[in-house]
């Protein structure tokens, strides 16, 4: 077991990677890859089968311009039809493409050889969409969705055409931690008939303005089949609506934990770590009898929290600290964490339950 200062630092630091990259995974966590219907014989060359792969890491340092490869020159030989033709683009040779498409949508990942430039596709059926949703509002939405945080900047989209609109975003500072690099990008939403197609690339932010022609020609390539997106794009899902948000004091309380007064200074301690960490939080901090198991108090609240879902095994970082001290459900946009630690000092366990937004 983990003592309880090093603990602290380790599981706090653990929990702010993971709900940084939690927007980034939303759309492809838990994907399956569709089975494509058959390709159309076609003279047009076809993109290499999409390997089950991990996403793009959004925030590798990119290779230095001056040692990376060049971006080819796009000619017309090197259109490419994506699988059985739903899109096709423009796009040089040697690009790692990736297919993270589920029942909700196309979801394409593509990258180039040198690492400079991460690219998602994702098609749509916007059909339950009501008509006066704007396209500014829908890219705004959907890059906020893979990007949003607090260092995200989106500038207001540009209108390219009728049904297109575009814009850029970059994120303004690394944290302390250096969670984020120095990023900048463009997003772009195109509407066909009943389909939209959403569009985001990233790059180092040093070699954006470099690397903006390239991937604007990228996108002024893209063309949908509506044809072909009637029959491979699943249809719109209605949403769930989210559960109510609940609070701590709703939640039930290990039987054995006794709740710790403002004024004592294990609380004081604890408390403005949380409150730097996750100024939002709620948290509540309990003494336990020094033989209490951990899996004991575990149990409890896995027999308790029914319409939580256990997120513990989604912060494998944990694990790789060997902390055993941690359990995390989650429900809705909630995450509920508890941990504990010894306090030797006065022969007790000490019970963490903190209660945050997603």
């Amino acid at each position: 077991m983990v003592s309880g200062g090093r603990y602290q630092a380790i599981a706090w630091r653990a929990q702010l990677i993971r709900l940084v990259v939690l927007a980034l995974l939303l759309l492809v966590a838990g994907c399956g890859r569709a089975t494509p219907p058959a390709a159309s014989p076609t003279a047009e060359p076809l993109l290499p089968p999409p390997r089950p792969l991990a996403p793009p890491n959004l925030n590798r340092t990119a290779v230095p311009l001056a040692t990376a490869a060049p971006l080819a020159t796009f000619t017309p030989a090197e259109r490419l039809r994506y699988a059985d033709g739903l899109f096709s683009l423009d796009l040089p040779m040697g690009w790692e493409i990736t297919d993270l498409s589920d029942a909700r949508a196309s979801l394409t990942s593509l990258e180039d050889p040198a690492r400079q430039v991460a690219m998602l596709i994702m098609v749509l059926d916007g059909s339950a969409v009501p008509p006066d949703t704007a396209l500014e509002r829908q890219l705004a939405d959907f890059t906020n969705s893979l990007f949003g945080g607090r260092t995200f900047v989106f500038d207001a989209p540009e209108t390219l055409a009728a049904d297109t609109r575009q814009a850029r975003f970059r994120f303004d500072d690394i944290t302390a931690d250096e969670l984020r690099r120095p990023t900048e990008g463009i997003a772009r939403v195109q509407r066909v008939g009943n389909f939209y197609t959403f569009l985001a690339a990233v790059t180092h932010r040093d070699h954006f303005a470099a690397l903006l022609p390239s991937i604007t020609q990228i996108f002024d390539s893209y063309t949908l089949d509506p044809a072909v997106a009637e029959r491979r794009v699943p249809d719109p899902v209605t949403p769930t609506p989210p559960p109510v948000p609940v609070s701590l004091a709703t939640l039930p309380v290990f039987t054995l934990a006794t709740p710790l007064p403002p004024d004592d200074l294990r609380v004081q301690r604890i408390s403005r770590q949380l409150a730097i960490q996750f100024p939002d939080a709620e948290s509540q901090i309990y003494a336990l009898p020094p033989a209490t198991e951990f899996n004991a108090v575990r149990q409890f609240y896995v027999n308790q929290l029914r319409d939580w879902e256990d997120a513990t095994l989604l912060f494998p970082e944990l694990l790789e600290a060997q902390i055993d001290n941690v359990a995390i459900w989650q429900r809705g946009e909630q995450i509920l964490l508890i941990s504990t630690f010894p306090d030797e000092l006065n022969e007790q366990l000490v019970l963490v339950t903190v209660l945050m937004e997603r």
